[in-house]
């Protein structure tokens, strides 16, 4: 103890929602796992699930979770071991791309066009994963060796539609980005991530003319032709009942038609130039409610309110789910990724045995999808988006990532819905199977009377 000199240490830290949080760094144990959770926690809407509800506890209790569970197996003195702080915190993962697209990092999946190519790139955070798990170098299609490191983007042979002739002319990478350069061609992006996941879907009347669905499930004979009551109010499940709380909603309910508008007043920093019209409508409508009857209002709500009329009309209804890109498990294309032969460290070899185990437990009938923003039920229906012919849906129990390894490396892929690569689900939903179907978007849903429609049929 007379030794014993204290060890003065750099501040970690992290930002949540524009706050800076800083905190101790190693060997304390506590603070970045804290800043952890807070990277967590950003990327849901604590507000709107409203304080101490079930959802906010279990979102912040798994936010917690996660993090500790990292700092009892990364975090520990740093005089005597190496710590992967920089990347548990990071958030620089697709940040070029996305200032680049829309001048702000808000997107996670890019659907992407060039030459030859098309197909989905997902923000995930590679470099760390093979990093623990021992791998130095990536070897490309025509054998060449790259650190890992100096790797931005990994792209399929999927992809690579113009991958076979470049082959058979005898050409390589490298010649296929000098024919880039000099026709001037551009990475294309025709589609991108929401900003925030959706809570609802649209079906048409495509599909429920494939499923057995009952006169109870589809509306109940007993409901009313008009409502002068939130339909929220009955209990019962039956598939018009969305459509119908948004169109009661729209028309009747004061504290939704306010906030429709005051939305375009969230996330906005006072000082921001470009003020829409919205941004308006909004500031005068927290500064007075009673604005709401104006006719500038009420003709926005009306019209909103029509619109839901003529879509419920040609059958597009409101069910509780969300569009998401239909994709093969990613932990298995990391895993694919791997030097085999690698030298390992003891930690290396821990993180390499427990990425293959985590691989190999994705069931065959079974969906992971990150970051939905409604309670999953057990099983969810799956339909091709747009539906177009009969039977082009499927229907996956729910897969439940307890080991945490999908939910630390894709959580943020909150459009992404993963089957196991070696089901028929691309095919079940009208494809050429998942190598053929990259960036197709397919609809996710889990109304409880849909699901049981399309389990009897």
């Amino acid at each position: 103890m007379a030794n014993y000199t204290s060890v003065e240490r750099a501040p970690i830290s992290t930002t949540y929602h524009g706050y800076e949080i800083v905190t101790q760094a190693p060997p304390s144990n506590g603070g970045a796992p804290m800043l952890e959770m807070f990277n967590i926690l950003e990327n849901y809407d604590l507000k709107e699930m409203g304080f101490n509800s079930p959802e906010y506890i279990f979102t912040f209790n798994e936010a917690l979770r996660l993090a500790m569970a990292d700092g009892l197996t990364y975090f520990g003195d740093p005089d005597f071991y190496e710590l992967p702080i920089d990347t548990i915190i990071s958030k620089e993962y697709a940040k070029i791309i996305d200032t680049a697209y829309c001048g702000r990092h808000t997107h996670h999946s890019f659907q992407i066009r060039l030459p030859y190519i098309k197909g989905m790139l997902h923000q995930v955070d590679f470099h760390t994963f093979l990093t623990d798990c021992g791998t130095r170098t990536i070897t490309d299609l025509w054998g060449v060796e790259h650190p890992v490191k100096d790797v931005d983007v990994i792209l399929t042979r999927s992809i690579c539609k113009g991958l076979g002739w470049m082959e058979q002319c005898g050409m390589n990478w490298d010649n296929y980005w000098d024919a880039f350069r000099r026709y001037r061609h551009a990475l294309y992006i025709t589609n991108v991530s929401k900003e925030k996941p959706e809570r609802f879907t649209e079906l048409n009347y495509q599909f429920l003319t494939t499923v057995s669905v009952r006169v109870d499930e589809f509306r109940p004979v007993d409901l009313p032709d008009g409502w002068d009551h939130s339909p929220e109010k009955d209990e019962r499940h039956w598939l018009t009942k969305q459509t119908e709380l948004a169109y009661y909603n729209f028309r009747a309910n004061r504290q939704f038609r306010r906030d429709y508008f005051l939305r375009a007043l969230e996330g906005r920093r006072f000082w921001a130039r470009e003020k829409s019209r919205d941004y308006y409508l909004a500031s005068v409508l927290k500064k007075n409610p009673r604005f709401i009857d104006e006719p500038v209002y009420t003709q926005a709500l009306d019209d909103m309110a029509e619109h839901i009329v003529k879509n419920y009309a040609v059958g597009r209804l409101i069910v509780t789910g969300d569009n998401r890109y239909l994709s093969g498990d990613l932990l298995d294309l990391l895993v694919g990724l791997l030097d085999l032969g690698q030298a390992r460290t003891k930690r290396e070899r821990t993180f390499y045995a427990s990425a293959f185990t985590n691989a190999q437990h994705f069931p065959n009938g079974a969906f992971y999808a990150p970051g939905a923003t409604y309670p999953q039920q057990e099983v969810c229906t799956l339909l091709r988006n747009p539906h177009i012919a009969r039977n082009e849906e499927i229907q996956l129990s729910c897969y439940d990532d307890k080991n945490n390894m999908r939910q630390f490396y894709f959580r943020q892929l909150t459009d992404v819905v993963m089957v196991s690569s070696n089901m028929l689900a691309a095919e079940r939903l009208g494809g050429h199977g998942l190598r053929r179907r990259h960036g197709e978007n397919h609809r996710r849903s889990h109304h409880q009377c849909l699901c049981a429609a399309q389990l009897r049929h």
